[in-house]
């Protein structure tokens, strides 16, 4: 038998795949054509409030109208910087001034040195805490170093008046009261011999300077880093009270630290603190001077 006749060549043969299908006619299957598709991105919330963020939006909506209904005091307020170094500035020379007035209370009481004697080296010693810690926290103590309006200047004369009247009252209520006898602070170092050139100084210069630098410039700023202002000035109103050791005066030095806080948030300068707390001791003095 002879072998078949050939088949006719197909004059139709089927068109390849478009290159559209996912594959080419050269290659097969079109590389990651299998491979699932990649996840959404994951979602993104505010910071603040919580909020599912929307890509569209350059603020949250919802923190600016809580900002826009909270009251004025509490809008613009600076956001707390929590840091394990940030009560430093404040209770390092803290605790080194009340280090210093403890070491003389002690002297006093062992009757190693004189009143007078233990006053100076108080005084002294706080100085030397507040002028060293100053020269690495100068920055904290700079803010306060402008001048104020002058209203700030006669509102700190007419706080000083105010606070010497309350201090006077208190103290002869808890005299009358308790029974105790009333502190002079003049008299120690005149009985030695000092004068009142020296009782000015250490009564109401350095007090008025060192004291306030001390605590409405460094230990102040410190706190707010962990503090609200209000806080912040309560508590170093508190600090103030206590470095002086003497429980009688606790409530008037409360007042007095409360009101030159207040001072120095509303003056934005150091300056009408230390009038302020300069003709408070003054008072003080001449009180003592005319036998008040």
């Amino acid at each position: 038998m002879g072998e078949p006749p050939p088949q006719p060549e197909d004059p139709f043969p089927p068109a390849p795949p478009a290159a559209g299908d996912g594959w080419t006619p050269w290659d097969g299957p079109a590389a990651g054509a299998d491979e699932p598709p990649a996840p959404p991105p994951p979602p993104k919330f505010c910071r603040q409030c919580g909020a599912a963020w929307d890509p569209t939006w350059t603020a949250c909506p919802h923190c600016a109208r809580s900002a826009a209904s909270a009251p004025a005091s509490l809008r613009g307020a600076r956001p707390r910087r929590f840091h394990k170094h940030s009560l430093v500035p404040a209770l390092a020379p803290y605790f080194a001034m009340l280090a210093c007035t403890g070491f003389a209370g002690a002297l006093l009481l062992s009757e190693t040195v004189s009143e007078a004697t233990a006053e100076i080296i108080a005084t002294a010693g706080l100085t030397m805490v507040v002028l060293l810690w100053m020269t690495g926290t100068f920055q904290r103590v700079r803010p306060g170093l402008r001048q104020a309006e002058g209203k700030w200047y006669a509102a700190a004369i007419g706080l000083g008046m105010v606070t010497f009247g309350i201090a006077l009252l208190m103290l002869r209520f808890l005299v009358a009261t308790l029974g105790v006898e009333e502190y002079s602070y003049s008299e120690p170092l005149l009985a030695e011999g000092y004068g009142w050139g020296m009782v000015f100084l250490l009564i109401c210069v350095q007090p008025a300077v060192i004291e306030e630098l001390a605590f409405r410039g460094i230990i102040v700023s410190a706190l707010e880093d962990v503090l609200s202002r209000r806080e912040a000035l309560i508590v170093s109103a508190l600090m103030f009270m206590v470095l002086h050791l003497t429980v009688l005066s606790f409530p008037h030095l409360l007042v007095i630290g409360l009101v030159l806080g207040w001072l120095r948030v509303r003056s934005k300068s150091l300056y009408p603190c230390v009038l302020m707390h300069f003709i408070h001791n003054l008072l003080v003095v001449l009180a003592e001077m005319g036998g008040l």
